[in-house]
């Protein structure tokens, strides 16, 4: 009897709306802002935990779970290229159940941009960036 509710469990899991291609290693976009780079990053998490920290010369679009926030991040890439790259991250809570990415990340695609990248914070801001050392600013 288990059988039948795991597939049914398993065939109603929606795929990601990111690729792996699309992740973007921590490590990678500290590399990066260490260069100097000012690529468009865009909070979509909330309000309190960007004053608490958030990366330096990322724009605070709010949670893309609710409709300001989708607002907000689509106002923020008004008039940009399709082509620019957008990286989007919040890092409240695990990605697995975070409320925020995937409207974020749907949005975008939805509007036409072709360089998504999604920041690989697996368990939260705190621990896969701001205690690896990598750069944090607080509001």
């Amino acid at each position: 009897m288990m059988l039948p509710l795991l597939l049914i469990a398993a065939s109603s899991l929606a795929a990601e709306p990111w690729t792996a291609q699309e992740l973007l290693p921590p490590a990678q976009l500290a590399a990066r802002l260490a260069k100097s780079e000012k690529p468009l990053m865009i909070y979509v998490g909330p309000a309190y935990l960007w004053r608490v920290k958030h990366i330096p010369a990322s724009i605070n679009a709010g949670m893309s779970s609710r409709e300001e926030g989708l607002a907000a991040l689509k106002k923020i890439l008004a008039g940009k290229a399709k082509d620019t790259e957008v990286i989007i991250y919040c890092g409240c809570c695990p990605m697995n159940v975070c409320p925020n990415i995937r409207p974020a990340i749907q949005a975008i695609k939805a509007d036409g941009f072709t360089r998504v990248r999604l920041l690989d914070l697996p368990t939260r801001l705190d621990d896969d960036w701001v205690k690896k050392g990598y750069p944090a600013v607080s509001e």
